[in-house]
């Protein structure tokens, strides 16, 4: 998958505030851990979901989370961009009359610039794909929890 550099900089800024928030013991890795996750993200995720996990254990393994948080903002990322081209799409010819409208003086305004904003279900299926990636990649439930309520809260106090 051809992620945009733009997307690359958006998944990791959300990526390092989840990890700093969930796994602070991992800051020191983070660059080198995103940069071989960007060169090829399917081998990393490969590894994650084989045998050959990035952890280590005693019996049940501990999941490295950055290249997990990475793996799953990306999946997170595509979620909201498809929601949101979904929802412009319907706003689509209200947005157009308003655009035509305001070409003309008498209906020029200030008009204030709104933030996208989520519903509570899309929060919500935030949460759910976080969560289930995590769990697909071996994290724990209680840190795939962690992970997903980073994940939203990082969408809450932004919107």
């Amino acid at each position: 998958m051809g992620t945009s550099s733009q997307d690359r900089q958006l998944i990791t800024d959300i990526s390092r505030d989840v990890v700093a928030a969930v796994a602070p013991e991992e800051m020191p890795v983070f660059r080198p851990v995103t940069a071989a996750y960007f060169e090829d993200p399917a081998k990393l995720a490969q590894r994650l979901g084989g045998d050959d996990m990035l952890g280590f254990g005693g019996g049940e393994a501990i999941v490295f989370l950055t290249p997990v948080a990475l793996t799953v903002m990306t999946e997170v990322v595509a979620y909201l961009r498809a929601e949101l081209a979904r929802s412009l799409k319907h706003e689509a010819s209200g947005a157009v009359d308003d655009l035509v409208r305001s070409l003309f003086h008498r209906f020029r305004g200030p008009r204030a610039h709104q933030a996208a904003s989520l519903t509570e279900e899309q929060l919500a299926d935030v949460r759910r794909i976080t969560f289930e990636k995590a769990r697909q990649l071996h994290v724990g439930e209680a840190r795939a929890g962690l992970l997903a309520d980073a994940a939203v809260g990082s969408l809450v106090l932004s919107t």
